[in-house]
């Protein structure tokens, strides 16, 4: 016996009764519109009820037949049966598909807007059912009773969601309201507020141009126009322009509760810092994307900053492209000198109207303090103004005189409001790193730490849906879930190259990939399929480590500005750049680190060259440290010392200590010549030594002085001598008898030499034993 397959059937009342069965959309006469919306709206209704609201009187035989006649030719039409019957009653049958139905789970569910976009289509739509008084009283009764309800669930559910700080979960009760009801200006206001918190900057807008429209002569309601100019001030603070999410925000609502407590404590006057942990792709930059637009919100100012790899040597620059969009002119003119001076002078050239002179002498070992000191004070001013948080997104790039002014300010100052949340990577943070402290939570001060982990299955299921727009088959969702290992920069990427035709899902267990797929797969499917002009740009990109400008990047590759923009909009298809008007860089630092790992040493050394280059023709003193460094990838070794040699002074007389020894070691590397080697050595020692990295300047001091002496050096020997004598003083590793017979023999040499400079720098030392 063959059996028999039931049609799928699906029925609309909203917005139109439509019912569909084998693909097929059938028509319905107006009579049976109206009984099928009753039976389907009741799920069950008496012979006797329908007979008052079709007909409107008292059922009678003849009514009944008519019942039996409407209920036969909708089984006939639709070719499938909507319909069970028992005594005297008509029922739904609950197999079927109905938007009534969708609407109540939705309701069930707590999805406000898909209940509202369903309920807001109207009952059987604009289509005049014109059958009676009765069945117009119940249908126009049912839309009342639907809106409302739909109104007042929302209105409930926004209050502990709005509390919570779950704007993703509040936006749904605010977006089902204003489907609900346009018109009214309290439920515009609300919905700006929630579209601007949650990154939809364009669509407040299109939200107030919309009430404007309604309103007409009377202009806007104050309500809405308070909430469309906190959104603006909001976007103006930040200083960004708005651009879409790489990928929407989904989860982590209990994380970003946490972070908008921090944030609020840092409104109410105290210093917080919080550190978010992750893996690479983990999250960490959109999670920090969403705090930085609720804070804005919520009038604290947002300052943001990402430092890269490359320019973790160059000292301060977190903190001075965080501090772009502030007035630094006015802070600096009330703060005074010498701070002025000392701020100016690590600010780029044209920073400030008036130019600031070189900064006023002070002992070598009080120069890492004073530059704290006046970092501190300026942070403190900018906070005073107005509460602050300081954003830093990869904190584990920053240089150690950033990291070491945070310490300093967290240690001095208690009741201020401003804040640093940043988020790192562990596995890029050694032992020896000044971050240490935070990453394994062993600071003095109270740190807030939170790990990102991977999604929750159910997020992740989410993420795939929001990126597909429900496209997807439970098979390919499976699929892909497993390939991603509920990782969602895998599962974003994959998803997308799914999408595009990149990738091909494994039919069988016996095909599939190794799970969870790698990041190497994933760049391999997009990267073998690019033009060789976007490869180069690409490349270019991942070596220059910033961002860049269409025209710096034709002009090292030698291409066409249109080809070079052609090159960026295929990277872009690929999912492999981003870009903000002229400005272009690779979209997510796994992919930069691939692409560059990838680079033969060749290859790689000629875009370090060409970057270096660059650089030395648009750049000016304050580009010598990365200069430096791109000589030294490159393998020129007498520019890179040269490069190096600046910036380890200007550096040096900044204040920066660790970012000097960086690069008078980069110098003592790359350079042949004896003196200068010997030079740099003893820049980098004293460096360590000032820094009171008594581990690494106490060796580099000994080297230092044997390579002075070889050098011809005997006077610069004998102060590397001391400064040794009193490191190993503070290591208390040495007997006080052997290092006062050390500084003895200093002061024997110097005498000799007449060298009287040296036997007073001696005997100071001898005094602090």
């Amino acid at each position: 016996m063959t059996s028999r397959t039931e049609p799928v059937v699906r029925i609309q009342l909203f917005g139109g009764a439509r019912i569909h069965s084998e693909d097929v959309e059938r028509h319905l006469s107006p009579f049976q519109t109206a009984l099928l919306a009753i039976v389907f709206y009741e799920r069950s209704v008496s012979r006797a009820r329908l007979a008052k609201l079709l007909w409107g009187r008292e059922i009678d035989s003849e009514l009944r037949h008519r019942i039996r006649q409407l209920i036969h030719t909708i089984r006939r039409r639709a070719r499938c049966d909507p319909f069970t019957t028992s005594r005297d009653h008509v029922h739904a049958r609950p197999t079927i598909w109905s938007d009534i139905a969708a609407l109540r789970e939705h309701l069930d569910a707590g999805d406000l807007l898909d209940g509202a976009r369903i309920a807001a289509r109207g009952l059987l739509g604009p289509e005049e059912i014109r059958i009676g008084d009765a069945f117009e009283d119940w249908r126009q009764q049912v839309e009342i009773r639907t809106r409302e309800a739909l109104l007042q669930r929302a209105e409930a559910a926004w209050g502990p969601r709005s509390v919570a700080r779950d704007w993703i979960a509040a936006r749904d009760a605010a977006e089902a309201s204003y489907v609900l009801d346009p018109g009214d200006p309290h439920v515009t206001a609300r919905v700006i507020e929630v579209r601007t918190r949650v990154g939809r900057l364009q669509s407040a807008e299109v939200a107030y141009a919309e009430h404007l429209r309604l309103r007409g002569r009377r202009g806007p309601h104050p309500d809405v126009e308070e909430s469309i100019d906190r959104a603006r001030k909001a976007k103006s603070d930040r200083g960004i322009p708005e651009e879409p999410a790489t990928a929407p925000f989904v989860g982590r609502r209990e994380i970003l509760r946490e972070l908008d407590t921090v944030v609020r404590e840092i409104r109410a006057g105290e210093v917080r810092f919080a550190l978010v942990v992750g893996e690479a792709g983990i999250g960490k930059t959109r999670l920090l994307q969403e705090v930085s637009r609720s804070a804005s919100l919520d009038g604290v100012r947002a300052l943001e900053a990402r430092p890269v790899e490359l320019e973790r040597r160059i000292s301060l620059n977190p903190l001075l492209d965080a501090l772009t969009g502030v007035d630094l002119e006015t802070h600096l003119a009330r703060l005074g000198e010498p701070w002025r001076t000392v701020i100016g002078a690590t600010l780029p050239p044209g920073s400030l109207i008036d130019p600031v002179s070189d900064p006023p002498p002070i002992e070598d070992r009080s120069l890492p303090r004073r530059l704290m000191d006046a970092f501190a004070l300026l942070l403190e001013a900018v906070a005073r103004e107005k509460p602050t948080v300081l954003l830093i997104d990869d904190l584990h790039w920053a240089d150690a005189t950033t990291i070491s002014t945070l310490h300093f300010f967290r240690r001095r100052w208690t009741r201020v409001p401003f804040g640093v949340i940043a988020t790192v990577r562990p596995e890029a943070v050694g032992e020896r790193d000044p971050l240490h402290v935070w990453v394994e939570n062993e600071s003095s001060y109270p740190l807030h730490r939170i790990r990102l982990e991977e999604l929750e299955g159910s997020e992740s299921r989410e993420l795939l849906s929001h990126i597909a727009h429900g496209s997807l088959t439970p098979d390919a969702e499976s699929k892909l879930l497993a390939l991603a290992g509920d990782h969602p920069l895998y599962l974003t990427e994959l998803t997308r190259d799914y999408l595009a035709g990149r990738l091909e899902l494994p039919r069988s267990e016996a095909e599939a990939f190794t799970i969870p797929i790698s990041l190497r797969q994933i760049l391999s499917s997009r990267w073998s399929q690019c033009s060789t002009r976007a490869t180069r740009v690409a490349q270019l990109l991942a070596v220059a480590s910033r961002r860049m400008r269409v025209g710096v990047l034709s002009n090292i590759l030698g291409l066409p500005v249109d080809g070079v923009i052609d090159a960026v909009e295929e990277l872009r298809s690929r999912g492999l750049c981003a870009s903000d008007r002229d400005r272009v860089w690779i979209a997510h630092d796994l992919f930069k680190t691939a692409i560059y790992n990838d680079l033969d040493e060749v290859r790689s050394a000629l875009l370090h060259l060409q970057v270096a280059q660059e650089l030395a023709r648009t750049g000016g003193i304050e580009a010598a440290g990365e200069l430096a460094l791109h000589y030294d990838r490159a393998g020129e070794r007498k520019l890179a010392a040269s490069s190096g040699w600046k910036a380890g002074e200007r550096a040096m007389m900044q204040g920066a200590v660790a970012e000097s020894a960086h690069f008078f070691e980069l110098v003592a590397r790359n350079e042949d010549t004896g003196p200068v080697k010997a030079r740099a050595t003893a820049s980098y020692a004293t460096a360590f030594h000032l820094g009171r990295d008594m581990k690494r300047a106490n060796p580099a001091l000994e080297l230092a002085s044997t390579r002075l002496r070889a050098a011809g050096l005997a006077g610069d020997a004998r102060r590397t001598d001391i400064r040794r004598v009193e490191g190993l003083g503070e290591a208390g590793s040495t007997p006080v008898d052997e290092l006062i017979a050390r500084l003895s023999d200093i002061k024997s040499e110097a005498r000799s030499a007449e060298d009287w400079e040296a036997v007073a720098l001696a005997l100071d030392c001898e005094l602090r034993f």
